[in-house]
C-alpha cells in the first residue's frame, strides 16, 4: 500500500511537472511574442515621432516665410499709397483751378509738328489759365 502511494505521488509530481513545465513553455512563447509587440511599437512611436519632428519644422519653416511675405506686403502697399498721395497731389488744387484742369483735359490731344496747328485753341487756353492765376 505504501508502495501505490508513493507511485501514486510520483505519478500525481511527474503529472505536475509535466504541466508546470508546459506552461512556463507556453508563458515563454507568450513573452517572446509581447516582447516582439513591445519592439514593433517602440519602433512605430520612433518614427512617428521623427516624422512629427519633421512636420513642426516644415510648420515653422512656412510660418516664416508667410510673416517674410506679409512684411513685404505691408511694405508694398505702404509704397503704394505714398505713390497714390504723389499722384493725387497735382490734382490737388485751388478752387479756381478745376476749370483750367478740366477745359485741359478736354483739349484735342497735340497734334504732331508737320500739321498746322490750331492757334485759336492754343491762345483760349492761355487765357484762361491767365485769368485763373
Amino acid at each position: 500500500m505504501k508502495q501505490n502511494i508513493l507511485k501514486n505521488i510520483q505519478a500525481q509530481d511527474s503529472e505536475n511537472l509535466l504541466r508546470a513545465q508546459r506552461e512556463m513553455e507556453e508563458l515563454r512563447k507568450q513573452n517572446t511574442i509581447l516582447t516582439s509587440r513591445q519592439e514593433s511599437i517602440i519602433r512605430n512611436l520612433r518614427a512617428e515621432t521623427k516624422v512629427k519632428m519633421e512636420l513642426f519644422s516644415a510648420l515653422g519653416d512656412a510660418r516664416r516665410q508667410a510673416e517674410e511675405l506679409n512684411h513685404k506686403l505691408e511694405q508694398k502697399c505702404r509704397e503704394n499709397e505714398m505713390l497714390k498721395q504723389r499722384v493725387a497731389e497735382p490734382w490737388q488744387c485751388p478752387r479756381s483751378r478745376p476749370l483750367v484742369l478740366v477745359y485741359q483735359l478736354l483739349l484735342p490731344p497735340p497734334i504732331p509738328s508737320t500739321a498746322p496747328t490750331d492757334f485759336s485753341q492754343k491762345i483760349l487756353a492761355e487765357l484762361i489759365i491767365l485769368t485763373v492765376r
